[in-house]
C-alpha cells in the first residue's frame, strides 16, 4: 500500500501547487451535493470523504446533424438534474453504448480548502474503447485535496473518421474525440470554481491513448489556456502521427462500407442519417486494421505534431518497465539463447537483432518472455511477429529527452517497475491499479 500511496501523492507533489485559502467545509452551501453550473443545477451524492457528481452533460448529444461534427453546447435545463450515476459510455465493441455519451464525472474532496487543483483524466483504450467512469478519483481526491474529473469522448469511426464531405472548414474533420475533450476542459474552466476548484490550476493527463491525446492538446490552438501542466503515462509524444491527407486516403473506403456513396454532400447526409445505427458503425469498425482510427495532424485542430509542444507546460512523463508485455502473449517464450536470438532477428533484422540479443542476454532473465518483453520495451521495433510497439518505454524515454532538450517548463520522469504488479509485472496499464488504488 505504501508504494500505491507514493504514486498518487507524487503526481501532485511534483506538478500541482496545492493552494489553500480558508473556506467553509462544503463551500458554505447548505447542501454541498447541490451545485449550480452554467447550464443548470445538478445534485450529486455523498461518497464519504468525497462528494461525487456523475453523468454531468458537458456538451450536446452528438447525434443527427451533430454526428461527425464538433461538439456543441448543451442546452440549459430547468430544476435540478440528478448527477448520481455515470452517463452511458460512447459506442464501442466491448459494451453497449449510446451516441448520447458526452458526460463527465467529478470527485470533490470534503475539505476546508478552497481553490483546489484539478486533475482532468483522459482514459486510454486505443481510441476505440473505454469510458470515464472506469476510473474512480476518490483516492487521488482525498490524498491530494484535488478535484478529479473524468470524461467520455467519441471513439473509433464516430470519433476519428475524416472525410471532406463532413467539413464545414477544410481540415476540420477526423478529430472529434479530441474536440470532445476540449469541450470538457472548457466546461471545467467555466464551472469548476463552483465546486471549490481553481480554473487556472488544471492538470491534464491520462494513460496510453489518454496521454497521447494530451500530447495533441499541447499544440492545439483550441486547447490553449485550458490546462497548466500535463501528465503522460505510457503515451509518448515522440513519434509522428499521420497527416490529414494520409487519413483521407487510408479511410477513403469507410463511408462505402457504411453504405454511404455519391457526392460529398450525399455521403455526409447518409453518415448523419438516423437510419445508420451506431451498432452498424461498430460492426464495420471491427473489420478495420488497428491504427486506422486515431487522431491526425495537419488540420485545423492539431496543426503540427504533438512533440512540438513539449516544454510548453510542466510535465510528468513515464511508462512501465515491461510495457510491451501487455501485447506479447505468454506463448512468445523462447526457451534457449538460439530461439531468443532468432526471434529478435525477426523483429529487428539480422544485424540489429544480434546487437539487441547481446545487449539483453537471454541468461539475465527469469524467462524468455521477460527477455523479449524487456528488449522490445527498451528498443522500439516495428515487429511483424508481435505487433508494432509505438507504446513502449523507449518512446516514453525519448519524450522525456525531447522535453529536456526543449528547455522551457520543467519535466519530471518516472519508470514504473514493480515486478509483483498484477497480473504479470509492470506491463502496459499495470500502474493504473496503483494510481486509483483499485485491486
Amino acid at each position: 500500500m505504501e508504494r500505491r500511496v507514493l504514486i498518487v501523492v507524487t503526481i501532485f507533489a511534483v506538478l500541482a501547487s496545492l493552494t489553500s485559502c480558508a473556506a467553509i467545509k462544503g463551500g458554505g452551501r447548505a447542501d454541498p451535493t447541490t451545485v449550480a453550473t452554467d447550464k443548470g443545477v445538478i445534485q450529486g451524492l455523498d461518497g464519504g470523504n468525497v462528494i461525487k457528481f456523475l453523468g454531468v452533460p458537458y456538451a450536446a448529444a452528438p447525434t443527427g446533424a451533430l454526428r461527425f461534427a464538433p461538439p456543441q453546447p448543451r442546452a440549459t435545463w430547468e430544476g435540478v438534474l440528478s448527477a448520481k450515476a455515470p452517463g452511458p459510455a460512447c459506442p464501442q465493441a466491448s459494451q453497449q453504448g449510446t451516441e448520447d455519451c458526452l458526460y463527465l464525472n467529478l470527485t470533490v474532496p470534503k475539505t476546508d480548502k478552497a481553490n483546489m487543483p484539478i486533475y482532468v483524466w483522459v482514459h486510454g483504450g486505443g481510441f476505440v474503447q473505454g469510458e470515464g467512469a472506469s476510473s474512480d478519483g476518490t483516492a487521488i481526491a482525498t490524498m491530494a485535496n484535488a478535484i478529479v474529473v473524468t470524461m467520455n469522448y467519441r471513439m473509433g469511426i464516430l470519433g476519428y473518421v475524416a472525410n471532406k464531405g463532413l467539413e464545414a472548414t477544410p481540415g476540420d474533420s477526423g478529430n472529434y474525440g479530441l474536440q470532445d475533450q476540449q469541450a470538457a476542459l472548457r466546461w471545467v474552466k467555466a464551472n469548476i470554481a463552483n465546486f471549490g476548484g481553481d480554473p487556472n490550476n488544471v492538470t491534464l493527463g491520462g494513460e496510453s491513448g489518454g496521454a497521447m491525446s494530451t500530447c495533441h492538446h499541447l499544440v492545439s490552438p483550441a486547447s490553449t489556456g485550458l490546462f497548466a501542466r500535463g501528465i503522460l503515462e505510457s503515451g509518448p509524444c515522440a513519434f509522428d502521427w499521420g497527416t490529414m491527407e494520409q487519413k483521407y486516403a487510408v479511410q477513403a473506403d469507410i463511408p462505402g462500407k457504411l453504405g454511404c456513396t455519391g457526392t460529398p454532400a450525399e455521403i455526409a447526409t447518409c453518415l448523419r442519417s438516423p437510419m445508420l445505427k451506431a451498432r452498424d458503425v461498430i460492426a464495420v469498425q471491427e473489420t478495420l486494421p488497428r491504427g486506422v482510427l486515431m487522431p491526425s495532424v495537419g488540420g485545423v485542430d492539431v496543426p503540427v505534431q504533438g512533440r512540438n509542444g513539449i516544454g510548453k507546460v510542466p510535465m510528468l512523463v513515464g511508462g512501465n518497465k515491461w510495457e510491451t508485455g501487455f501485447y506479447i502473449p505468454n506463448t512468445v517464450n523462447p526457451s534457449t539463447q538460439d530461439a531468443y536470438a532468432t526471434l529478435l532477428r525477426k523483429i529487428y533484422g539480422d544485424t540489429t537483432g544480434d546487437k539487441v540479443a547481446a545487449a539483453y542476454p537471454f541468461s539475465s532473465y527469469a524467462s524468455g518472455w521477460e527477455a523479449v518483453t524487456t528488449a522490445t520495451s527498451d528498443f522500439c521495433p516495428k515487429n511483424p511477429v508481435v505487433g508494432s510497439f509505438a507504446v513502449a518505454l523507449c518512446n516514453d524515454v525519448r519524450t522525456y529527452q525531447l522535453a529536456l532538450a526543449a528547455g522551457g517548463a520543467p519535466v519530471y520522469g518516472f519508470i514504473f517497475a514493480d515486478p509483483n504488479a498484477p497480473p504479470r509485472g509492470p506491463v502496459h496499464t499495470s500502474e493504473l491499479q496503483y494510481l486509483f488504488l483499485t485491486s
